[in-house]
This record gives C-alpha cells, structure tokens and sequence, in this order.
C-alpha cells in the first residue's frame, strides 16, 4: 500500500470532515462561493481545437449535498448556498458515508429514507450505491465557473494588447449576478458606459436592416460586430470542464501509486460549450450508458487534416473555429467503453488518480495547499480584475478619447447618465452636466445603468455561448506539463494571483 493511501485514507479523511478541521466544499469558488488568492504556476493545459483529435475524455463527477452529510441537515458549514462539495471521486465520498453509516445506525437509517433504498453490503461503492444518488439529483459533472469580464484595452497604459478575462468576486454580485447600481465597482459602470454607446448605435443600424429585412442572422452579426467596440464586457460566467485525456490510439499510462502528482500529465480542460451537452443527456436519462461511479466516458473527435467539409473548405489546425464545428462529442462506444478496458492497463492509471484526488483533498487543510482547483483555477488564466485596478480607469479614458467621445452615439442623455464614471476617467468632464442638478444626475444613472444590465443579459440569452476559441491561453508542451516548475516562454513569466 502506497504512503499516501496509508497516510490519507478515505476514513482519516472523512473523520477530520466530521471534526470541522476539513471543510469539503469548494475552495476558490470555481464550484460554490467562497474564495481564496494564492500565487501558483500553471500546470494544466487546455486541449488544442485541431485536426485529427480521437480521445476519451473521462470528465469527472461531482457529488453534491446541499446539506451536512455527518447530520443529514442544512447548518453553517454546508447548506444551499455552500455545499458539501469535495474534491474526491465521487466513489470515495459514498465509500466514506457508507464508513459512517456502518458506525451510526441512526445516520444509516436517514440515508435509507434519504435515497429510498439501502446501500450493498460491503465497503466498496457500487453501482447500486452511485444510483441511489443520481436518481436523487446530487451526482453533476465536474465544472469549474468563474464570473468574468473580458477587457480588451488595446495595450493602453501597459495592460494586454489582446482580449483577457478577468475574474470577480462573486460575493460582490447581487442574486441575478448582476451588480447593484450602489456597488456597482469601476469596471461595471465602465461596461455600461461603453455598451450604452453601442446600444446607440446598434438602434439606428436596426433601423435600415429592418427596412431592408435582412435575415435574422446578419441582424445579430452586425449586433455582435457593434458591441465588440466595447473595450469591456459585463460580467458573465465562464464555464469550464475538466478531464482526462487518453488517446485511444495509446496506451493506459503506467504510474506508480507514490508517483500520482504524474496523472495531470493526462488532465485536459476545455469551455464547457453545447458541444457536451448532448452527451451529457444521455447519460442523465439512460443509466445503462452510465457505466462508470467516477467517470462519464466520453470520446472527443475532430477530422483529419486536409478533410474537406461541404462548403469545400479544407480542414487546417489553423482555423481553430472550423475545426471546433466539425468537432465531435458522444458517448464512447460501448465495444471500447472504460467498463471494457478495465482489464487492459487502466487499473494504475486509476489508482493514481485515486491518489491524486486525495492528495488534492488534504492540500484543502494547508494554507498553501495546492488542491485541484487551484490549480485550474491558474490554468485557465483568468486573472483578478483587481490586478488591473491602477490602470483601468485611465486606459479606459484613452480608448473613449480616441473612439468614443466624438461619436454622434455619445448622446447627450448617455453624458448626462453616466456623469459618475466619465468624470472619474476625468474631472474636467464634470464641466459639461453643470447645469444639472446632483439629484437628477444619480437618479439618470441608476435607471440607465440597471436599464443597460438588463438589455446585455437579453442579448446574452439570444446568443449562443461564447467560446472564445482565440483567447489567449499557455501552449503548455509535454516537457512542461511533465515538469509544472518550468514555465511557457509564451507566457507571462510572473506568477498570476487567482482571485
């Protein structure tokens, strides 16, 4: 038995839990609320949209309580809006409670009443055990969600000169994850000042195409084409999935147990975009496709280089967003199913998983743990938007200068409406609403600055996700990834504080 297994087994782990010494919920907010700021290095790539793609994808489950699982009720620790959520496979959390329950008949019983059926009679999970579950709704895919604005300030004052999402602190926004007017922070008043003006403008170009009735479809590409002038965006989440990545054309990797930390080697993340939705659902609604306690079994396809599609363009890596459209996700088929390689080298891969996941769960209790989420976290390279909040408002002030300010949809109501922020970027501007009274001006920014939350979130329903194929991402090689302590050369070189 490995040192780890011995040292963090999943008993020591679930008695600490049941202690109050290890919170098992998420820990940065990527899966719940709360949040923390460490300093890291990336680790994990993000799988590359190009040709000739065919891997599962084992994309791992969560097990999610809305409530205590020592007491079976809703307390401080864990309830509705922080839930019991850890970072474990989800056979080692029932492996856990079913520990807990051949200790505490009573808990046994609640649990028995809870999923209305008993668990099998031995330490391991089952099947039986994961389904009782699953048909209760508390198994989800592993997903990662941030709240980000995505700011592109063209290089002005020494901030990227390419479209980078920053991270927010979720707690600051209200229950429609929105921002209230009174706490709205300078990148939000920034976001509706800019949208407002292009909302300007895309009214009076809505005007002509809906004279001419062109197609629903170049109405919103003009719209999409006008509101991307905005050098700032509203907040919005952005979801992502990670998992492991096998090419079926290779080898289950071997590891040693002790070794475990050499599985993220195999570990991939990507948008979580409707391209996995379809897959998803059928394992929801078809439990025979639904094989694995850990894992859903996914393959990943893309065509090979050189494939021609019916428009009779040729398939290149280089044209990202054609091989995303081409690319493919479904259930794997059940000939190669992980249930049918369970014999053929996937057992040490697995127990390092295991392991890694444990390790990961300990690292929760440390001040400087690195857990898992940390670590994707970083790898995305989300960065805090605090990080920029010295030059936002004074690059933010160029770019209005240099593209905005003589616009014939820089109105005079949109001046009178977003007089706090436009004499924050500059005093002086303060010159152009003296005549207004101060009551009437924050009574005109209220209304405009709540009016334009709703207006994106309109749009932001009408349009499909985001998936931002071209955001700057590390190109991680398989020497980096092998040795997370060596950096990209294509990356910032500084360590990114994740908020």
């Amino acid at each position: 038995m490995s040192s780890i297994t011995t040292e963090f087994s999943i008993k020591s782990i679930f008695q600490q839990a049941q202690s109050g010494e290890l919170k098992m919920h998420s820990s940065l907010g990527t899966r719940d609320e709360s949040k923390q700021t460490k300093e890291f290095i990336t680790r994990i790539a993000k799988m590359s949209t190009v040709c000739g793609i065919n891997a599962r994808a084992l994309v791992m489950k969560d097990i999610v309580l809305p409530f205590n699982p020592f007491t079976l009720k809703s307390d401080d620790t864990y309830n509705e809006n922080n839930k019991y959520r850890p970072i474990l496979l989800v056979s080692q959390v029932i492996e856990g409670i079913k520990e807990l329950c051949r200790e505490d008949p009573e808990l046994a019983k609640g649990y028995e009443n809870l999923l209305e059926g008993t668990f099998d009679d031995c330490k391991e999970a089952t099947m039986n055990d994961y389904l009782l579950f699953k048909h209760k709704g508390f198994i989800f895919p592993r997903v990662m969600s941030y709240y980000v604005t995505q700011v592109n300030m063209a290089g002005k004052q020494g901030l990227p000169e390419f479209k980078v999402r920053y991270t927010v602190d979720e707690r600051e926004l209200n229950a429609e994850k929105n921002y209230d007017y009174d706490k709205a922070p300078v990148h939000a008043q920034l976001a509706s000042l800019f949208n407002a003006i292009c909302r300007e403008e895309w009214k009076s170009v809505k005007t002509i195409l809906d004279k001419n009735n062109v197609t629903d479809d170049e109405k919103t590409a003009k719209r999409t084409d006008i509101f991307s002038k905005s050098p700032i965006s509203f907040v919005k989440p952005f979801n992502v999935l990670p998992f492991f990545f096998f090419p079926h054309d290779e080898k289950f990797p071997t590891i040693k147990e002790d070794n475990f930390m050499d599985i993220e080697k195999n570990i991939r993340f990507y948008n979580k975009t409707d391209k996995w939705i379809t897959a998803f659902n059928e394992v929801q609604k078809e439990d025979e496709l639904d094989e694995l306690i850990d894992f859903y079994d996914f393959t990943i396809k893309t065509p090979e280089s050189g494939t021609a599609t019916s428009s009779g363009k040729v398939l290149t890596d280089d044209d990202a967003n054609a091989v995303y459209q081409a690319l493919t996700i479904t259930v794997t088929d059940g000939r190669t199913s992980l249930v049918k390689s369970l014999t053929k080298g996937f057992v040490s891969a697995y127990n390092a998983i295991k392991n890694y996941f444990m390790n990961s769960q300990m690292e929760e209790v440390k001040e400087d743990g690195m857990s898992f989420e940390k670590i994707i976290s970083l790898s995305t390279r989300c960065r805090p938007i605090d990080s920029i909040s010295e030059s936002i408002l004074p690059a933010a002030c160029e770019i209005f200068n240099e593209k905005f300010a003589d616009s014939p949809y820089f109105t005079e109501n949109i001046r009178k409406q977003f007089d706090n922020i436009l004499c924050a970027m500059n005093p002086a501007n303060a010159l152009a609403t003296a005549e207004y009274d101060a009551a009437e001006l924050e009574e005109a920014g209220r209304e405009a600055f709540t009016d334009m939350q709703q207006f994106m979130v309109e749009i932001s329903d009408e349009q499909e996700e985001d998936i931002d194929l071209n955001m700057p991402y590390p190109t991680v090689s398989e020497d980096k990834i092998s040795n997370p302590d060596v950096e990209d050369a294509s990356a910032d070189n500084n360590p990114i504080i994740i908020a």
